[in-house]
């Protein structure tokens, strides 16, 4: 009986189990990073489950004890593969479930402006707004920064194909954000 009154994670003095303040800070740190990371390239409701996800998984292993593999990179290589995750499982993007790449820009957190901007939450609503496949395209040319040539060979098209492919999807864009705008 006296087993069953223990409780199942180390405390601190205050009875709160341990690194909740350093989870605390790491999440309030990394969520609009995380969140920003998933929604460009899954739009907002996706983006929002894997953030989610992503903040489980980091919260189980403190609970377990296992807090110091908890840090910004493991948290974005696990939010870049659980979106790589979400494409295969959805057949989204059955050809270009590698492009995710970090880069400095979707690391820094100095950007709230930029997310807060109406422009900026114009941008994301009609990326989301957007096919699949025209999103995928935008992201990784302008996003992730791919030339024309690296975009086709993942698309697995040539380029000429991928360059009409990227000029419908910037033309889509246009007309759904003058409709959003």
């Amino acid at each position: 009986m006296h087993q069953l009154m223990e409780p199942l994670y180390p405390s601190d003095e205050c009875g709160l189990p341990m690194g909740v303040d350093e989870f605390e800070n790491l999440y309030g740190e990394m969520l609009p990073v995380v969140f920003r990371y998933a929604t460009t390239r899954l739009g907002k409701s996706d983006g929002e489950e894997v953030t989610s996800d992503v903040f489980h998984a980091a919260a189980k292993l403190f609970q377990s004890g296992r807090a110091q593999e908890v840090t910004p990179a493991w948290l974005i290589a696990v939010t870049k593969n659980k979106v790589i995750d979400r494409w295969r499982r959805e057949e989204r993007r059955s050809k270009v479930t590698h492009l995710v790449k970090p880069r400095i820009q979707d690391l820094r957190t100095d950007s709230a402006e930029a997310i807060a901007s109406e422009k900026w939450s114009d941008v994301m609503t009609t990326l989301d707004k957007l096919p699949t496949k025209h999103r995928a395209l935008l992201i990784m040319r302008y996003v992730d920064d791919h030339s024309l040539a690296e975009l086709a060979e993942q698309a697995g098209m040539s380029e000429s194909a991928a360059e009409s492919a990227l000029a419908r999807a910037r033309r889509a864009f246009r007309g759904v954000f003058e409709e959003v705008s």
